[in-house]
């Protein structure tokens, strides 16, 4: 089961040639195609990974802006803290931005503009 999983998660060039009891120095010079085909093969799963952890964000920021609206309150940065996981922030400028371009609705007015 771990080895599916190892599949499915590339290793960074460090922990291959750990695993090998090779040194990395000496890797780098001797085979310096194959070491920087692995990294990048790293770094492209890490960069995706990433990716999917900020929509997952702003998809919950948007759901919480929601759920908000639906219980007829106003979609304040307070309420919308309060139904978001601990992890998740509104203290994120992109977060944050978002949450501004939800709130600004026709209509709809700051709490501190009223």
């Amino acid at each position: 089961m771990s080895h599916d999983t190892t599949a499915a998660t590339p290793r960074p060039l460090a922990v291959i040639l750990r695993g090998l009891g090779i040194d990395l120095r000496p890797a780098k010079r001797e085979c310096p195609l194959e070491c920087a085909a692995i990294v990048a093969r790293h770094a492209h799963w890490r960069a995706m990974q990433v990716a999917q952890h900020k929509a997952e964000q702003e998809r919950l920021v948007r759901a919480a802006i929601a759920a908000v609206r639906a219980d007829g309150c106003y979609a304040s940065r307070h309420q919308v803290q309060k139904r978001l996981a601990s992890g998740v922030s509104l203290r994120s400028p992109r977060l944050m931005a978002i949450w501004r371009a939800e709130a600004q609705e026709p209509g709809r007015r700051f709490a501190k503009g009223s």
